[in-house]
């Protein structure tokens, strides 16, 4: 079970509309952490292919990174510099972090 289902509906006059239901927890939820990490497990579980993860340079990538990292989960990371530089000081506090690991 999914935490929500979602699909599309079809008149007979051919207009469609997206529908989204949310369905009810059926677990009590663990702390934020504890879900990251199993998230984490689950994707590597179901993996079939090598891990890569996005580090941006920001507090929500890098909680998605040490979620493999603290777990010894192996995993590679992807950052993008943008032509314009507009993002040099993130990118160099990914390559520190990648650095310091």
């Amino acid at each position: 079970m999914s935490a929500f289902d979602y699909g599309w509906n079809s008149d007979k006059n051919g207009v469609s509309s997206f529908w989204l239901r949310f369905n009810s927890c059926v677990r009590e939820p663990k702390s934020w952490k504890e879900e990251l990490y199993a998230a984490a497990r689950v994707i590597t579980n179901q993996a079939k292919k090598p891990i890569w993860v996005c580090l941006s340079g920001g507090i929500a990538s890098e909680v998605a990174c040490r979620a493999f990292y603290d777990q010894g989960i192996n995993f590679s990371v992807l950052t993008l510099e943008h032509k314009a530089g507009t993002n040099y000081h993130d990118v160099q506090y990914t390559v520190k972090w990648c650095r310091l690991r």
